[in-house]
């Protein structure tokens, strides 16, 4: 009983010994600036001077290390800490370390010379290695050579020599030069870094996700920069230089596809080049990885230097996962994490189909079963990158997204998301798994860390922190990525003056002629969507026609500024019902210039705006004179901002079957089409009539 009760007070000392402190890399008077001497100083392992300085610089003594490794290992040595008496004639009971030298002495993990332990004295290097090898119960050191080409790897001595090289194997212990320096003593700063990333590692994973190649950001609210790769670098290389050697940045997919002409134009290409420059670890495919079809995708990955992992999109020619890896395992230290990716199933739907030939989509849940399961046998800790969207909402995720995976798959410690461009302030945690999300275009940067405690046998994550830390004007942009990227912006400012062909007419896109009455671009812009996506009617909105493009030449630029939204053409099967419906919601609010107006194609209508809201379509009829049958079924081309609802039109949702026409946006394949029919004119042809009662 007293023996217990001695272990119990000797634990209540020792705890009582640690005073954590709150840190955080970026501004934090507490923060060293080095997540290891960080963690140690939160932990109460190491310790300031008087002058509050902790002489990083100085050699740590025999003395300094047995109090770092005890408070380092605590539960490990409490049997023989605080006794009265000490087995060294050159400690006393009143000398700071002795409780400490006493501990590791009896515990044979350091050991003094006969009487005297020289507490004062600079610890050897080969003593540290030795100590901590014990602490940290490496047994097993069978690990490729990397010192032998060291010159002063031949000084080590046989015992402690294949410890060493464990050392440097693991990471724990960084070389400078060509010498170990195992004849140097041994500063704080180096025992810290040797301790804190064998013991107390942090790994940081920083996340991106729908960033739809916003390379060079964009203005937010207050017309003030935000995003773009340049300033997401600068926070990047903060964050490496507070944890150098554990620090990955991986992306949730969505990096290249549905975005500005810097990235469209040149299929992604420079997107890739960029994220090769900011040395990203692992991507997961989004859809838009797809909207080029899978042929240029595989250009894209071989151009990448990172590692894609996707365990879902199955090569049925090869039977094997689509130019990509199922998952990966990487060690850091004593930790391995496993990696692996998922994409939304809704690819078939999200992309056009002749892209994604010989491609099978698996289940999410069967495969992350499947994936987990492995990973359990083979790491410490399973992170996902999804694109599936954070929960199950509408067509465009389906009846799975994270929310949903995290509550039928076990196992998964944390799922880095993306597809819905949600930002998450905080995770949402789901069966003991983290979700994670920064919204989208590089707006945010997503940061975790990782705490963990681990020896060679035993790995245990202590705390999970998460931030996202916004890009905006107050981050300085980095000089070399601005570098990749200004050229391939000048090239797109070059081609955005390119001439595609000629405006016979002036064709009316003004506002509010487009929110009042059909207009001849109105007309030709719906008449293409039908043409293009082989519809019988075609209903857009005419807010998101944003421009004129008058008589003469057309540029790409023109088409842009026309159609400058991020919209989709999507294919709908309705009932006539919803047709008609839709159709009364576009002359809902004409007084009120509202943009939802449609302009239409393939059907004449008779408005009468004397009639309430939802009873002023008196007319519809197909162009063969066929009055629209409220229940027959009828393709309708829209954009998808309408037919999630947009601007009122409810009744778009009913849709029976949703069919995205090409993946790119409209404005992309409206360049394309005016190429092909480069002589554009178009009259007003009476398809929208305004009749009195």
């Amino acid at each position: 009983m007293k023996k217990i009760l001695l272990i119990l007070v000797m634990l209540i000392i020792i705890a009582s010994s640690f005073t954590p402190r709150a840190y955080n890399a970026m501004g934090n008077s507490t923060s060293y600036g080095n997540v290891d001497v960080d963690v140690l100083v939160e932990r109460g392992v190491i310790q300031g001077f008087p002058d509050n300085s902790l002489h990083l610089e100085r050699p740590i003594t025999r003395a300094e290390f047995a109090k770092m490794l005890v408070r380092a290992f605590p539960y490990d040595y409490i049997p023989w800490f605080n006794l009265p008496k000490y087995s060294y004639q050159d400690l006393g009971k009143n000398f700071w370390a002795s409780p400490y030298i006493e501990t590791l002495s009896r515990a044979k993990v350091l050991v003094g010379e006969g009487k005297y332990f020289k507490p004062n004295a600079p610890i050897l290097f080969e003593d540290t290695i030795l100590a901590l090898s014990k602490a940290l119960k490496i047994q097993d050191t069978n690990v490729p050579d990397v010192i032998s080409s060291f010159k002063d790897a031949n000084l080590l001595s046989p015992e402690v020599k294949p410890l060493v090289n464990y050392f440097v194997y693991k990471g724990f212990y960084k070389v400078e030069g060509d010498t170990l320096g195992v004849q140097n003593p041994l500063t704080r700063e180096k025992f810290v870094h040797i301790l804190a990333s064998s013991h107390f590692p942090v790994i940081t994973i920083l996340h991106t996700n729908d960033f739809h190649m916003y390379l060079l950001g964009s203005l937010n609210k207050n017309k003030e920069p935000i995003g773009g790769s340049a300033r997401i670098y600068t926070l990047v290389k903060e964050e490496r230089a507070y944890n150098p050697d554990r620090t990955l940045l991986v992306d949730a997919g969505d990096a290249i596809g549905g975005g500005p002409p810097i990235g469209a134009f040149f299929d992604g290409k420079d997107v890739i080049e960029v994220y090769n420059a900011m040395g990203y670890n692992y991507a997961v495919f989004g859809n838009h990885e797809f909207d080029w079809g899978k042929d240029l995708l595989s250009q894209r990955v071989n151009e990448a230097k990172y590692t894609y992992v996707c365990s879902n999109v199955i090569d049925t020619t090869t039977n094997s996962t689509f130019m990509s890896k199922p998952y990966d395992i990487k060690s850091l230290g004593f930790v391995k994490l496993g990696i692996f990716g998922v994409t939304t199933p809704q690819l078939p739907i999200l992309v056009n189909p002749n892209g994604l030939s010989n491609l099978e989509i698996k289940d999410p849940i069967s495969t992350a079963t499947n994936v987990v399961s492995t990973l359990k046998e083979n790491s410490d800790y399973i992170v996902l990158l999804s694109h599936l969207g954070y929960s199950a909402s509408n067509y465009y995720t389906g009846d799975i997204g994270d929310v949903q995976l995290a509550s039928k798959v076990s196992g998964i410690n944390l799922i880095i998301g993306g597809h819905t461009h949600t930002v998450l302030d905080k995770p949402t945690v789901i069966n003991n798994t983290y979700i994670v999300q920064t919204g989208s275009y590089g707006n945010n940067l997503g940061r975790v860390r990782l705490h963990f405690e681990t020896t060679a046998n035993s790995v245990r994550l202590v705390k999970l922190d998460y931030k996202l830390l916004p890009v905006d004007k107050n981050v300085e942009e980095d000089s070399t990525i601005a570098s990749i990227i200004k050229p391939y912006n000048d090239e797109v400012t070059k081609k955005m003056s390119e001439v595609i062909g000629e405006a016979l007419v002036d064709l009316d896109g003004s506002r509010p002629n487009v929110r009042i009455k059909e207009t001849n671009l109105g007309d030709f812009i719906a008449d293409w969507m039908r043409e293009i996506a082989g519809a019988d009617i075609t209903i857009t909105n005419g807010g998101g026609i944003r421009q004129s493009i008058p008589k003469g030449p057309i540029t790409v630029g023109h088409v842009y500024t026309t159609l400058p939204f991020n919209n989709l053409i999507l294919l709908l099967t309705l009932k006539g019902s919803d047709v008609l419906a839709a159709l009364e919601n576009g002359f809902s609010q004409v007084e009120a210039v509202a943009g939802r107006f449609p302009q239409i194609s393939g059907i004449r209508v008779k408005v009468d705006l004397s009639r309430k809201p939802g009873s002023r379509v008196v007319e519809a009829k197909l162009l063969d004179g066929t009055p629209i049958d409220p229940n027959k079924y009828y393709t309708v081309a829209t954009n998808d901002f309408m037919a999630a609802g947009g601007d009122g039109y409810a009744s778009l949702k009913n849709a029976t079957s949703i069919k995205i026409v090409t993946g790119n946006y409209m404005r992309d394949d409206l360049v394309a089409y005016i190429k092909a029919h480069p002589k554009v004119s178009k009259e007003v042809d009476g398809r929208i009539t305004f009749v009195q009662p």
